[in-house]
């Protein structure tokens, strides 16, 4: 999404819910969102600098890497590069960020209802789900593909095990499948929702935006796993083991 000073505030973050905690990193104030109706107002109260807003959301969004350069097996390994820069955000940043607002949450209004410490014990096991999922990948599935890109490459004189990557190739669909429940952000999101954003509660508006732009990451990573990645691999094995099998 091209930003311009005559973007509409509202219909920048109905798009892309990741806009708030960027501005607000950028020194921008829930009041100041609130308060007006386009990013060219937002640049003239705070003074904003809309191309590197720009630039912070195309990193995000991944509206840098242009979906044509995954279309074909050659851009495999681009593709592998992009997901294991999302698992690094993802483990390292926005897991261990929510996981410490959560219990914070939880300690401040964990007195008033106990769902604070329901959404607490449930994040901490949506957590490690989805970082054992990762883990599974990047161990398993990332090393597996490289291994029949380099037999494509290579042929036998790759001297790789050729019925271990037969065999390999039976756990690709398991591997990718999510166990975990990723609607339970939504119910962290629909918790939140009262009195934000215009609530003074500074916690509850940095969790809001957390819990935000980690939903929009997992379901773009699960967009390229489900629509780019799986495609791939599977015309990739189709070609390899061709090969493999007429030998």
């Amino acid at each position: 999404m091209t930003l311009y000073p005559h973007t509409n505030v509202c219909d920048l973050l109905q798009q892309l819910p990741i806009a708030a905690g960027v501005l607000n990193k950028m020194g921008v104030p829930d009041a100041a969102i609130i308060r007006c109706d386009t990013l060219g107002d937002i640049a003239e109260t705070v003074n904003l600098n809309l191309a590197e807003l720009q630039a912070a959301i195309d990193q995000l969004a991944g509206v840098a890497y242009e979906p044509q350069s995954f279309e074909g097996i050659d851009g495999i390994g681009q593709l592998l590069e992009r997901l294991r820069f999302e698992h690094h955000q993802i483990l390292t940043q926005h897991l261990p960020q929510i996981a410490g607002l959560m219990k914070e949450m939880s300690r401040y209004h964990g007195h008033e209802s106990i769902v604070w410490d329901e959404l607490h014990l449930s994040f901490a096991q949506y957590r490690a789900c989805l970082s054992e999922h990762i883990l599974r990948e990047q161990d398993e599935l990332f090393p597996y593909i490289e291994q029949l890109l380099l037999v494509r490459s290579q042929g036998i004189a790759s001297g790789i095990d050729e019925e271990q990557l037969l065999r390999n190739g039976e756990s690709l669909c398991r591997i990718l499948e999510m166990d975990e429940d990723s609607g339970f952000l939504s119910q962290i999101e629909l918790q939140l929702a009262d009195g934000a954003p215009q609530d003074s509660d500074m916690l509850r508006t940095r969790l809001r935006h957390q819990v935000e732009e980690l939903r929009y990451r997992t379901e773009q990573h699960e967009s390229l796993e489900t629509d780019y990645l799986l495609p791939l691999v599977l015309r990739l094995e189709s070609e390899v083991f061709r090969v493999l099998k007429a030998h």
